[in-house]
């Protein structure tokens, strides 16, 4: 690749904003406290016991700093990965760590800025706008706050409706519905996100007097009801598919029945947008045809173990090459502190740069084109979409 045109675009980026659509970042703290909230990131920990850390060597009445010793030499042995660079980028970037690589001689120093940091009340702020350049990010649920602070915007999680539907036909989970969650109570929230079971059959009811009395059975209850309650109410549908959760090991899971029988809710309500990630690679090729086929469906992000760069390149070719650029929402971080955001977004950007560098090189973008194409996927378009 020729340097000049990988560093045209990345001197033309660095005010171009993103939206981050989907995060568990809590906003009564945005920011972590010290540096083991910035280390106990699930990727991590995931790595670090698959690296040999002792499953009870964590206890919960060990102090913060107490943790942070009993990781670091396991630290090491994932030093190679790619969220353990992102981790060592954060701690650079946000927090002064002049050494290469976090170590007992160090991790001191680091631990003492982040907590001085966090003492800050507008240090939320200055990680999104002068780091991340972040716009908003979405909440993990409602947060009756965020109508005040234009950096967050909440969303309605209804993942626990699956398990809560017991002796109710389908017209009464439609009423119950349309009261608990009617946008005259949420007039801001724009979305619906919901984590459906990979491992079912997918089918719309459609009689109003149906009842659940199988697990599957609540499951497309419930879906059904809440598409009914996205199509009267306006809120576009974020649906996260592939993971099969087995306790703290979740793991990719491929069902390749799943989105043929999803396209039967995209059919019946056409007038609903549903906006798709998954964490299985396989499902990526089917969500960009479906997005291609289908008006209301677009994809947005790379969730969980596809968001590395082996995988962000690709995805993201598969739907520049594919989908209409209105259809493509290119980023969210699933971080649970606005540090892991800054991260991420910074990896994302990098990739996104490189690849469009490379389509230039092959004469598929002008350059011009490559700059406004970013600028879309990371903030037009979800701009746009969710009405920001």
């Amino acid at each position: 690749m020729k340097k000049n045109i990988y560093q045209d675009l990345k001197d033309a980026l660095p005010d171009c904003k993103s939206i981050d659509t989907h995060s568990h970042v809590k906003m009564e703290k945005p920011t972590a406290n010290d540096l083991w909230e910035i280390i106990s990131y699930h990727y991590i920990m995931t790595e670090l016991y698959s690296a040999g850390l002792p499953a009870d060597l964590i206890k919960s009445t060990d102090t913060a700093q107490d943790k942070v010793k009993k990781v670091l030499p396991y630290l090491k042995r994932i030093k190679n990965t790619v969220m353990t660079k992102i981790l060592m980028d954060i701690l650079r970037d946000l927090y002064q760590l002049e050494e290469p690589f976090l170590n007992e001689e160090n991790w001191e120093k680091t631990d003492a800025v982040v907590q001085q940091k966090s003492k800050d009340p507008l240090w939320y702020q200055k990680i999104l706008r002068d780091h991340a350049k972040v716009e908003k990010v979405f909440l993990p649920g409602y947060k009756l706050e965020s109508r005040k602070d234009p950096f967050f915007q909440s969303v309605l999680r209804v993942d626990g409706c699956l398990e809560e539907i017991k002796n109710i036909s389908f017209s009464e989970l439609v009423i119950d519905f349309s009261r608990r969650y009617s946008r005259k109570l949420y007039p801001e929230v724009k979305n619906l996100i919901l984590c459906l079971p990979a491992d079912q059959e997918y089918e719309p009811v459609r009689n109003k007097d149906a009842a659940a009395r199988t697990p599957g059975e609540r499951v497309n209850l419930a879906l059904t009801a809440l598409c009914q309650l996205a199509q009267d109410e306006g809120y576009i549908f974020q649906l996260m598919l592939g993971v099969n959760f087995l306790g703290n090991r979740n793991v990719p899971y491929y069902n390749p029945s799943l989105l043929p029988n999803l396209t039967s809710y995209f059919n019946r309500y056409s007038k609903v947008t549903f906006d798709l990630t998954a964490a299985h690679i396989n499902y990526s090729h089917e969500i960009v045809i479906l997005a291609k086929l289908y008006p209301n469906v677009s994809s947005f992000g790379s969730w969980w173990y596809t968001f590395y760069p082996n995988y962000l390149k690709k995805i993201l070719r598969e739907r520049l090459e594919i989908l209409p650029i209105c259809k493509i929402n290119g980023f969210f971080s699933d971080a649970y502190n606005l540090e892991w955001c800054y991260g991420k977004f910074k990896m994302a950007k990098e990739i996104s740069v490189s690849l469009l560098s490379e389509m230039v090189l092959e004469g598929y973008f002008k350059e011009k084109e490559a700059i406004d194409i970013y600028r879309r996927i990371f903030y037009l378009n979800p701009v746009e979409r969710y009405g920001l």
